[in-house]
């Protein structure tokens, strides 16, 4: 009953809440007398040399009074216990107050300063700002170089940054795709990066900045662990830091479709409140045709020209962001988010195959699809700073979603032009799923400089349970099996609990290095149990359990790290070179398709280093060399047999090992001020161990494994381990301006080839896939009103197989897209946009092409606050979600349809007030 208590969500809540006050007091009662800080730019991210530091009594009488370093840093000694008030303040920016109780030695951190709004008797002469700023760990671009029509949305400013590229609703910008979104340091709607870019005006923006964010416990303990996430930063202008901003909007599109919604955001200080809600049934996404650039150094070529879902889609969604600081102690960070989508999709796939045991093979499938997904979540985020030794923070998300599933398939596959096999399947699932994390963590700086203590605590829990069914008719022209049926139906639940704690200290060890070790223990534990029961005919029910497809497991996995990493910082290089030992221990208790019980373990040492140097003004050059180990999952382990297409049989394999990766990357970035140039060059190469790759048989009639059927054409396929898979990619771009600044022009040349091993018929195979790119783009920048774009992105592919028996391949795929954009300062707006896609023809698979034509004319009423317009979308009728995917069986084109709506009206306004 007690162990009970202690694992339900409740309890562990209450606990780690227990946990959090009783630090707290602990750490309220020590003592130390001196008082520093670091004082910094909020805009530029930059120290503040020469700041003036002042700290009062409560009486208003100076007490001591000094101005910051070279680096921003200053320091009071000698201080008594007691109440104080600090004052920071600098030319030009807006002074920063704050009243402390001296009851320890206090380290304030971070201070930032904003730039002080101009008044009208300010100086208005301004000279004209770099485009591209490179600082650090922080890729700055500034707005005014990158004009946008007036009323535009953040996202139409992001498409004109050089290295940017907005696919699927994700913000890729040099090839690193973005995890958060900040408004001056602050949070802006959680992860929704979509909801950002649609949501924020573009004119509220003076700074873009991509930051190599350091984590939490970097931040605050000042030692580098070489560990970055990509985060983007809006610095908005100094007036524009307190208002609020918004937006209604509706399209229809006969017959019967339409669009409508609207947001609205508030900003007062450090406190935030932004709140959408949005219906769509236009079949996904925006009306615009969108290119998705494929990624340079990608061994998948996706050629989408569609954005949004694919197939055609009813879309529901509301959500709300709130956020706030109390006297510089507490910052609340909470969301919330509701979302339904109705998709249904018609999809086809054409796939030939490339292995010798395949010769003169294809499959072609078409598939039609019903899918329901409805979603509540939220989330909160307290961060607690009692003093600056102290730092705590709990977090809580929960999240409960449905979700329905019905598909219809029909694969025909060919030997030499005959049919081999064929199969009709139908598959309905619905599930219910819930999912709870809670989080809590303490660091503390102990009165020796740069020795600190950082203990974190985690906990979740996921269930999901629901019904689902298979029934399917396969047939085989040859071989004694000629025909197999399957009518089946399960009841699955799953569950998985997760828990764990780290504990990382930190000691310095010279004024520009430091130490850190720390110790990480995670236990997790899954349950899954799917009982398939088969119809029989005689009963005229579902009774008859399928022992072989059926799954019942119970697995528990047990992850220790111990871990060391040493940082030297200077002005010029960064160091960070880390060392772990990681431990897995995994027990694995299978009561179904047979009784199995594992116990095994994993280990191995984990080493990673971060090299980041600035040998001059505007360049950047970042190393990183790393190890990782991963175990098989779950599901992997598990020897369930999956026949939700039996063409295409699935089974896990118990005796599968963790797998290595070896990665090496170098990054260069490089900013010329003077001529607003900008360039980076990348090269990354992997390496993988024991990595989970396929062991494939295809059946011949005499080769099916031990306990199954394997008709003659079927494919039978298990994870196993093998080394030797590999690698590389380098890219280099460049975007400058031409034509005396009225244009930016952009162009890149891209490589990547990989090696990937795989078991056919018990024979090691290989595929060789290389690719090369090149790539080029103009955008204007001569007028707010008048935006041209032109993008092109040609590509060629090589695919080489090991056996000079199989077919070698070659293809072409061609990538373009023109975008013209006209504001007229009487308020009307015209646009089009064009987009080509053509991918060559490669061994039986047949060439594929598509142009999308979209144009528009709309009228700015009311101080362009008010818009009317109407959009010819799709004009050519040709708007598709096509794509070219290779592996190593197999080439495959596949295509789903999308909503073809030609006419739409609509009506959107605008408000906002700052100041």
């Amino acid at each position: 009953m007690v162990s009970f208590m202690v694992n339900t969500p409740y309890m562990r809540l209450t606990i780690s809440i227990f946990f959090f006050f009783l630090v707290t007091f602990w750490c309220q009662a020590q003592q130390t007398y001196s008082l520093k800080g670091t004082v910094y730019d909020s805009a530029s991210r930059e120290s503040l040399p020469f700041a003036n530091v002042v700290l009062k009594t409560p009486k208003d009488s100076v007490l001591k009074a000094t101005v910051t370093d070279s680096l921003g840093r200053f320091k009071l000694d000698q201080l008594t216990k007691g109440d104080y008030l600090l004052q920071v303040s600098f030319i030009g920016f807006t002074p920063y107050e704050k009243s402390i109780e001296l009851n320890d030695q206090l380290d304030m951190g971070a201070i930032w300063l904003s730039e002080k709004p101009m008044g009208l008797a300010d100086v208005t002469i301004e000279a004209e700002a770099e485009p591209v700023v490179v600082k650090e760990d922080t890729l700055e671009f500034n707005a005014r170089s990158y004009p946008v029509p007036e009323g535009a949305e953040l996202e139409e400013l992001l498409k004109k940054l050089p290295g940017a590229e907005i696919k699927d609703g994700a913000l890729i910008i040099n090839g690193k795709r973005i995890e958060k979104v900040l408004v001056d340091g602050k949070p802006f709607f959680s992860t929704q990066i979509n909801v950002a870019m649609k949501d924020l005006p573009a004119d509220l923006v003076k700074k873009i900045q991509v930051i190599d964010e350091k984590s939490e416990e970097a931040q605050f303990t000042g030692h580098d662990d070489g560990k970055r996430t990509p985060v983007l930063n809006v610095v908005s202008k100094p007036e524009k830091k307190k208002g609020y901003f918004g937006s209604l909007s509706s399209t229809y599109s006969p017959p019967g479709r339409a669009s409508t919604g609207g947001n609205a955001g508030i900003f007062k200080g450090d406190t935030r409140f932004g709140i959408n809600a949005r219906y769509n049934n236009l079949g996904g996404g925006s009306p615009g045709a969108v290119m998705a650039m494929s990624e340079m150094g990608s061994e998948s070529i996706p050629v989408s020209i569609s954005e949004g879902s694919s197939g055609i889609s009813t879309d529901k969604s509301a959500g709300a962001s709130y956020s706030t600081s109390i006297k510089n102690k507490l910052d609340i960070n909470s969301s919330f988010s509701w979302s339904n989508s109705e998709t249904v999709s018609s999809s086809s796939i054409s796939r030939k195959y490339l292995q010798a045991v395949d010769k003169g093979r294809t499959y072609e499938q078409q598939s039609e699809r019903e899918n329901s997904r409805s979603r509540y979540s939220g989330n909160i985020k307290l961060r607690y700073k009692p003093n600056d030794n102290n730092h705590f923070s709990f977090s809580q998300y929960v999240s409960q979603s449905q979700a329905f599933t019905n598909s219809d398939l029909e694969g025909i596959t060919f030997q030499e032009g005959k049919v081999l096999n064929t199969t009709e399947n139908r598959n309905y699932s619905n599930s219910i799923s819930t999912a709870w994390r809670n989080q809590a963590s303490w660091r503390h700086k102990f009165s020796k400089e740069g020795r600190t203590l950082s203990i974190a605590l985690n906990f979740s829990e996921n269930t999901s349970e629901g019904q689902d069914s298979v029934r399917s008719v396969n047939t085989f022209t040859d071989g004694t099996i000629t025909e197999q049926r399957f009518d089946q139906v399960s009841s699955p639940t799953d569950r998985s609990r997760n828990s764990g704690i780290s504990v990382t200290v930190t000691e310095k060890t010279g004024e520009k290095s430091s130490l850190r070790f720390g110790y990480q223990y995670t236990h997790s534990l899954s349950q899954t149990e799917r009982l398939l029961l088969d119809y029989t005919p005689s009963s005229g029910g579902y009774d008859e359990l399928d022992p072989l497809r059926s799954s019942d497991f119970s697995l528990v996995q047990t992850v220790q790290e111990f871990n060391s990493g040493y940082s030297v910082n200077t002005k010029k290089l960064r160091i960070s070179p880390n060392l772990s030992y990681e431990t897995i221990l995994i027990n694995n208790d299978q009561t179904y398709p047979r009784e199995v019980q594992t116990d095994k373990r994993f280990s191995g040492l984990i080493p990673r280093l971060s090299i980041i140097s600035y040998p001059k003004e505007g360049k950047q050059i970042r190393v990183n060399l790393s190890r990782s180990m991963k175990a098989p999952r779950a599901t992997q382990l598990q020897d369930v047999l999956d026949n939700s297409n039996p063409l295409f049989l699935r089974q896990g394999n118990p005796d599968l090992k963790a797998g290595f990766s070896n990665h090496f990357s170098v990054n260069l970035h490089n900013v010329n001020s003077e001529t607003g140039a900008y360039s980076s060059m990348r090269f990354a190469s992997s390496l993988w161990e024991n990595a989970i790759t396929n062991y494939t048989i295809v059946g011949d009639g005499s080769n099916a494994p031990e306990g199954l059927d394997l008709p003659i054409g079927a494919r039978y396929t298990r994870p196993v381990n093998i080394s030797g898979a590999k690698s590389l990619s380098a890219d280099y771009s460049k975007n400058h301006k031409v034509l005396k600044g009225k244009m930016r022009m952009g162009y890149g040349l891209g490589l990547s080839h990989s090696y990937s091993p795989q078991f056919i018929n018990e024979s090691l195979q290989s595929v060789r896939t290389t690719s090369y790119n090149v790539s080029m783009n103009f955008t204007s920048n001569f007028s707010k009103e008048i935006t041209l774009q032109m993008t092109a992105l040609p590509r060629y592919s090589r695919v080489r197989n090991s056996n000079p028996e199989q077919d070698n391949s070659s293809y072409f795929s061609w990538s373009g897209q023109f975008r013209a954009h006209w504001n007229s300062k009487k308020g009307y707006v015209l646009s089009t946009n064009v987009a080509y896609t053509y991918n060559s023809g490669v061994n039986e698979l047949g060439s594929f092409s598509r142009f999308i034509w979209n144009a528009s004319v709309k009228r700015q009423l009311f101080k362009k606050k008010l818009s009317v317009g109407v959009t010819a979308n799709d004009i050519l009728r040709q708007l598709s979600d096509q794509n070219r995917n290779v592996s190593s069986e197999y080439i495959q084109n596949s295509s789903t349809e999308l909503l073809r709506q030609v006419f739409r009206f609509s009506l959107s306004y605008r408000f906002s007030k700052f100041g």
